[in-house]
């Protein structure tokens, strides 16, 4: 459980203290955007492959039991779930990382963007709530609790960086 705990700060912290802050700005500063994503993104693949290795390692300690009688309905979402990430990845999305070019359009708000602007983490958020509550035990907890925490944060901290830029005055956040 310790290694599962350990990745999950180091998960967690790359996100709430690099991405979105004023620490982004500066190491974008130094080394430049390019770079940074590629770093960026290595960190959080060796922090995906931790938690994913921590998970299945992780002693199994029972929280509620398996609710085998919601296992219909999460498929459901399950499935929900999986189109919210395939038409995130196939879609044009002007909130993505480096999507600001479609925001030039006369509707920059296309397919799944007219549901919600964040159709990965809406997705994201869907499949660790489901897996989160069938599984039960306290790994899973950790586990999908931690993508279910970041997808909600950085849901919500794009949303309030869309509202701050469009404040008159104000410039957005880094």
């Amino acid at each position: 459980m310790s290694s599962l705990l350990a990745a999950t700060i180091f998960y967690l912290g790359i996100h709430f203290f690099i991405s979105g802050t004023a620490l982004r700005g500066k190491i974008v500063g130094l080394i430049g955007e390019g770079p940074f994503r590629g770093v960026f993104s290595l960190m959080s693949l060796i922090g995906i492959i931790w938690l994913c290795r921590a998970y299945g390692q992780a002693e199994y300690i029972q929280l509620w039991g398996k609710p085998y009688m919601l296992r219909p309905f999460a498929l459901i979402v399950m499935l929900a779930a999986f189109f919210f990430v395939a038409l995130a990845f196939t879609s044009p999305n002007p909130t993505a990382v480096g999507g600001g070019v479609f925001l030039a359009e006369s509707e920059p708000a296309k397919g799944i963007q007219r549901i919600t602007r964040h159709p990965f983490l809406c997705g994201v958020g869907l499949w660790s709530l489901t897996h989160l509550t069938l599984n039960g035990d306290l790994a899973s907890v950790v586990f999908f609790g931690s993508f279910l925490i970041l997808a909600e944060d950085r849901f919500r901290s794009i949303e309030n960086a869309r509202k701050l830029s469009a404040m008159p005055g104000i410039d957005s956040p880094p």
